[in-house]
């Protein structure tokens, strides 16, 4: 079976790491009979990493959203490559492929999948993105033959947007646990990492990873943070050992909101308990240093770092959006709290950080599901599955 891969090249985060992962472990993993190929509009970070992998790879420029004349050479190479299959991620790459689709000949056309990982409704804040990216989206679905859903909170927009069931299904995302499990990493000592960021050896350490963009929902956290340190301050009965463990915020990630968010903490007179570190690769590093995470986000599908988080077996604190309930157990795996409120927020992290019991407790449980329902190698057997099912029972699309 020749499968290719099409993206758009400027994926981040988790949705990259979930198409890569995917095409290593198909490419080192599977037999002979799969061809395994990635097909990339644009150079970037994203190709750079494929090759890292030693991933085949192939890019096709594509200058700019409405470039359309990146259809004729991808007809070609698609005709020279004959694939059963054409699997299709992110918005650019759904619009582009599927259009290629619709003028390739009929004894040509590959079986087409699309992996759906996050919302079109809540992805863009920007006014003429939030009208033109589902519109291409949706434009073109009648094509596909099967969409595979990272979350069940996707697979239910994806019905509720008039998608036939039988052309769903439901692949929630994974991460290689052991990548991340105390166990592995035993030998990170987090004290050098605290030393190179400042904070103070007995303090805790609250951390988010993310793009700082709107909808990860930052400056709420920073809200709830104020929160937090006057409430804890404020406390008569806190004690020499509690001061000394009075929390910092270590906020990991880049993007557009990085000037803004600084000059909130520092308006809000926390700054100097706010780390803010840019990109990082060293992730596993920083969950060994942490004592508490909290993914505050607006939307999420399925998020990798909670997964990774919880594989690190953190205690977590995450907003009931999106596909983080279907991961997170109120009370057993983590706390929930309702997005864009920075009171609750700062009460659950308060929770914590009063109760190390508490810690374990949800850390280890954490721990446990996440190795259970979401080592990466049941994607990869889902994924295989789904591929020789559809292949085999091949219908023309709408």
């Amino acid at each position: 079976m020749k499968v290719i891969h099409l993206i758009s090249g400027s994926e981040g985060g988790g949705s990259r790491f979930q198409v890569l992962s995917l095409l290593e472990e198909l490419v080192q993993n599977t037999d002979d009979d799969h061809d395994i190929e990635l097909v990339s509009l644009m150079e970037g970070p994203l190709t750079q990493d494929a090759r890292e992998r030693g991933l085949p790879i192939k890019v096709i420029p594509m200058k700019g959203m409405l470039d359309f004349r990146v259809i004729s050479p991808l007809i070609r190479y698609l005709a020279e490559r004959k694939p059963d299959i054409l699997h299709t991620h992110g918005v650019r790459a759904n619009f582009i492929g599927r259009l290629t689709y619709k003028f390739m000949l009929s004894d040509l056309k590959p079986v087409m999948f699309t992996t759906v990982h996050s919302s079109i409704y809540h992805d863009y804040t920007n006014s003429w993105k939030r009208f033109i990216y589902p519109f291409m989206e949706k434009s073109l679905r009648a094509v596909v033959h099967r969409f595979i859903a990272v979350s069940d909170g996707l697979y239910q927009e994806l019905l509720q947007d008039g998608i036939e069931e039988d052309r769903l299904a439901l692949v929630p995302n994974g991460i290689y646990t052991e990548k991340f499990s105390p166990d592995t990493n035993s030998d990170s000592d987090p004290t050098t990492l605290k030393e190179e960021l400042g904070i103070p050896e007995e303090a805790t350490v609250i951390l988010t990873v993310g793009r700082l963009v709107p909808v990860k929902g930052q400056d709420y956290l920073l809200e709830a943070f104020k929160d937090l340190l006057e409430d804890l301050t404020e406390e008569e009965d806190i004690g020499t050992y509690s001061q000394e463990k009075l929390p910092y915020l270590v906020i990991v990630g880049d993007g557009p909101l990085g000037d803004s968010l600084s000059s909130k903490a520092k308006s809000l007179g926390i700054e100097e308990k706010v780390i803010f570190t840019g990109f990082r690769r060293d992730i596993p590093a920083f969950f060994q240093m942490a004592d508490i995470f909290t993914l505050p986000s607006l939307m999420e599908g399925m998020p990798i770092i909670l997964l990774e988080a919880m594989a690190a077996r953190l205690p977590l604190v995450a907003s009931r959006v999106g596909g983080v309930s279907e991961v997170v157990n109120e009370g057993e795996t983590g706390l929930m709290v309702p997005s864009k409120d920075p009171k609750t927020l700062a009460e659950a992290l308060k929770r914590l950080w009063q109760s190390p019991d508490l810690c374990r407790k949800l850390g280890g449980q954490a721990g446990e599901r996440v190795e259970r329902d979401h080592h990466f190698s049941r994607v990869v057997t889902e994924t295989l599955k789904l591929y020789q099912k559809t292949v085999n029972s091949k219908r023309e699309p709408g």
